[in-house]
């Protein structure tokens, strides 16, 4: 419950923000919506990141930078998709033409975790193992719809 509520209050501050006192008040139905209603009642990751993500961009919106980058990396740390704040962030240096380095931090947060995850494992995060020049990207490499199938269904043991 406290989680939720920081996220309505969070959802209701980057409202007011970006439309208003008006907007604010559309904070309890973006609660409400299926997605994150859900999302609020199952014990999960998704749900600091979202609580982290949405005032991490509220501290963007206001310029507090040592804010932004401690949520920013919060998030980050809670799951490792919080480093797509770096996005909005780059954007809004770009669009102030005010180049801060509160950016870094969900990058710094990224990259010491999967320094640790590579020294206790020896090989890169799992969601890093499907990108590009670290996995093959060879069709001949994926198993087949065959190999796939046959561990579905019901078993016979005969």
């Amino acid at each position: 419950l406290p989680l939720a509520i920081g996220i309505g209050v969070g959802f209701s501050a980057l409202l007011q923000r970006l439309g208003g006192v008006r907007a604010a008040w559309t904070a309890p139905v973006l609660i409400c919506l299926p997605p994150v209603a859900a999302l609020l009642l199952r014990a999960d990751t998704d749900v600091p990141l979202l609580l982290f993500s949405t005032w991490a961009l509220v501290a963007l919106l206001d310029q507090k930078d040592g804010l932004f980058a401690l949520m920013a990396a919060l998030a980050t740390a809670s799951k490792e998709p919080g480093v797509l704040l770096i996005v909005p962030a780059l954007a809004a240096c770009w669009m102030d033409k005010r180049w801060t380095f509160g950016w870094l931090a969900p990058v710094a947060i990224l990259g010491g975790w999967a320094g640790i995850h590579w020294l206790e494992t020896g090989g890169p995060l799992p969601t890093l193992a499907g990108i590009g020049a670290i996995s093959s990207l060879d069709p001949a490499d994926e198993p087949s719809r065959r190999d796939i199938s046959s561990n579905v269904g019901p078993r016979s043991h005969g």
